[in-house]
């Protein structure tokens, strides 16, 4: 396949779409911003829920999520969450079938219509 194409490969690329697609059908009030400008919008808007693209994201913006009373929820569920005691939760998904996924796009050009499915670890970060 020619993986030169303008389709964007990048899973946090689309975990922004497809949140955004979700609060807007919710009509949902959210913003977007980068790691670097995350936690100002935190003490601007204290008591939302802040969703990021990775758990490493996530961890890196707990302590001032929880200072604004804000919830936390992060995505791949990385598995040493449970070992730091942190309550993160986390968007888990089933990384074989995903690998799996990928692969076929790179070997054959198919590239599956179906959603991943995943679920939510609720460890209590977001009320």
């Amino acid at each position: 396949p020619d993986l030169t194409e303008s389709r964007n490969a990048s899973a946090q690329e689309e975990r922004r779409r497809g949140f955004e697609a979700m609060a807007k059908e919710a009509e949902a009030p959210y913003i977007i911003t980068n790691i670097h400008h995350a936690e100002e919008g935190i003490m601007r808007r204290a008591n939302s829920v802040v969703v990021c693209s990775t758990d490493w994201y996530a961890l890196r913006l707990y302590e001032t999520a929880k200072q604004y009373s804000a919830g936390i929820i992060g995505f791949d569920n990385i598995g040493f969450i449970d070992l730091l005691k942190i309550p993160l939760d986390s968007v888990s998904y089933d990384i074989k079938k995903t690998a799996q996924y990928a692969l076929d796009y790179i070997e054959a050009g198919k590239l599956s219509e179906k959603p991943i499915s995943h679920t939510v670890v609720a460890r209590g970060s977001v009320s």
